[in-house]
């Protein structure tokens, strides 16, 4: 019997995981393939047969890393509707300022999350993501309401 899919999805999988936490720890410019060889407890030869090279691995940790956010928060997005009609609920509640054109804030928190995504691995920084997200919290943040 063959290694089968169980183990390519635990050497590979065990191969992004080590090599997400040594770029949250390190960053990734400082994160080398010796490095998550022995984070992961793999050999070179493992972890050529998953990945082609370093920037292949990288890509991998930026697209899992995008699928577990993504994955975690489609629950509280099914019931939000258009990002706009989820803006104007809490425009509604008093949350945000009547003021607040919630069109724009739905349209710059998008290109905030669209731009992570696609700096992340144009850059090669899966903290690229984290960055432009700031940005969109920023322009949320100005537009509530202040508590007195």
């Amino acid at each position: 019997m063959g290694c089968g899919r169980w183990f390519r999805c635990r050497v590979g999988g065990s191969c992004i995981d080590s090599a997400a936490d040594l770029i949250q720890r390190r960053g990734v410019a400082a994160v080398t393939l010796a490095d998550v060889e022995r984070a992961a407890g793999v050999g070179r030869s493992p972890l050529y047969h998953y990945f082609d090279d370093r920037d292949d691995l990288i890509r991998s940790v930026v697209h899992s890393t995008v699928d577990t956010v993504l994955t975690a928060q489609e629950p509280l997005l099914l019931g939000v509707g258009s990002p706009a009609a989820g803006l104007r609920r809490i425009q509604k509640a008093a949350e945000l300022r009547p003021d607040a054109d919630v069109t724009e804030l739905a349209d710059f928190t998008m290109a905030a999350i669209q731009g992570g995504l696609l700096l992340a691995p144009v850059r090669r920084a899966p903290d690229q993501i984290r960055l432009t997200l700031h940005g969109g919290r920023a322009a949320l943040e100005h537009a509530l309401t202040p508590q007195p």
